[in-house]
């Protein structure tokens, strides 16, 4: 889809010990998480011996003397994830006054990745209770009544509402003062495009300001769900990340500066199918036909001989690519817009032009968004 009038005036992002665009930058820099300081653990998710790798988010609800904290009441409720999406949220609109808001609401569409992994304890728990039984007594109806009992009084009173999968979305909208169109989308990076695609159909539509977020959650349970399409190890991390966009005449009757302008959204429109041989392609005739640039930012590799793989296609493509992936691995639902955040870094560092931001999702569908300097 070619786009016109539509601009990224803002962005806010969090990944573990990075929150600053130049972060991301210093990091190509970088060959590993190790050199940052960054808090990983690995997880077994097969039974043969593969691991996960996971970078975690240093922040939690008793985190202290961290700018835009939510509230500590609604922070017992947020896994960090969600945490950092708040404060994205916030940090987004901070440096607009009230009155250059625009008259109409604004939309707001958030991708959420997995939202279970950080009440793993708890579920291990509760699952217990089912999971190992008393076999003489299976079928005694008071053995089962007591054993629900038993379950119901375990279960955390906060439970559910830290499982929401909406609950980034929710939160955010909330502190964010969102009060447009509203939605969740899920759970692949493929959800962060969508969010992107539907955030500009509104500003094509004369919406004067739309904002795009992603909160991803990462552990146990995404590297065992992922595992069966990857073959080796596997480097996860937690992360969240915003962008607001804005008409070029929203922007010129605020007086404000953009940071990008976005010039083309593409996918590859792949239907993937879950019982097909994994294997890792790159759709070079998709890419080769929307690419506008020499240089490219790259997310969607799950283990580092994916990424290496993935790196030495495309370098066919662009004659500089770059990604976060050495440090961070992949971070989901959040490698679409932390990608952008990296790419107008790059250009305004580097003076280009223009730069294509390239993500393949697990199941491989491609997505294409491409950017040019102001």
């Amino acid at each position: 889809m070619q786009l016109d009038d539509i601009y990224i005036s803002e962005t806010s992002f969090r990944l573990p010990k990075a929150s600053l665009r130049i972060h991301l930058y210093d990091s190509l820099m970088l060959k590993n998480s190790q050199d940052l300081g960054i808090t990983t653990k690995k997880f077994k998710v097969d039974n043969f011996g593969k691991k996960s790798t996971v970078a975690f988010l240093d922040v939690s609800s008793k985190s202290k003397d961290v700018k835009f904290m939510p509230k500590k009441s609604d922070a017992k409720l947020m896994r960090p994830d969600v945490i950092c999406s708040t404060i994205c949220a916030q940090e987004l609109v901070g440096q607009i006054e009230p009155i250059d808001r625009p008259k109409e609401k604004i939309s707001f569409y958030m991708s959420n990745g997995f939202c279970l992994d950080r009440l793993s304890d708890n579920i291990n728990e509760m699952s217990s209770k089912y999971l190992k039984p008393n076999h003489a007594q299976i079928g005694d109806e008071d053995f089962i009544v007591q054993q629900n009992q038993s379950l119901d009084r375990f279960t955390p009173p906060l439970f559910v509402l830290n499982a929401l999968t909406n609950a980034a979305q929710s939160f955010s909208s909330q502190y964010g003062e969102f009060k447009g169109d509203n939605t969740t989308l899920g759970g692949t990076s493929q959800s962060s495009y969508y969010a992107l695609s539907e955030a500009c159909q509104d500003l094509k539509r004369d919406t004067a300001m739309a904002v795009v977020g992603s909160s991803n959650g990462a552990g146990v349970y995404s590297g065992i769900s992922n595992q069966s399409r990857v073959s080796n190890d596997l480097f996860e991390s937690e992360g969240s990340s915003f962008l607001l966009l804005e008409t070029g005449l929203n922007i010129k009757g605020r007086g404000s500066n953009p940071l990008a302008k976005i010039t083309a959204i593409h996918d590859s429109k792949l239907i993937p199918s879950l019982n097909s041989k994994k294997q890792l392609v790159v759709g070079c005739d998709f890419l080769l036909k929307n690419k506008i640039s020499d240089t490219c930012v790259f997310s969607g590799c799950y283990s580092q001989e994916d990424h290496a793989l993935v790196e030495s296609k495309l370098k066919q493509i662009w004659s500089q690519t770059n990604s976060t992936f050495p440090v961070w691995g992949n971070s989901g639902v959040a490698n679409n817009f932390i990608d952008i955040c990296l790419a107008i870094e790059i250009m305004q560092k580097k003076n280009l032009k223009t730069i294509d931001c390239y993500n393949r999702d697990i199941f491989g569908r491609e997505s294409l968004v491409s950017l040019e300097a102001i």
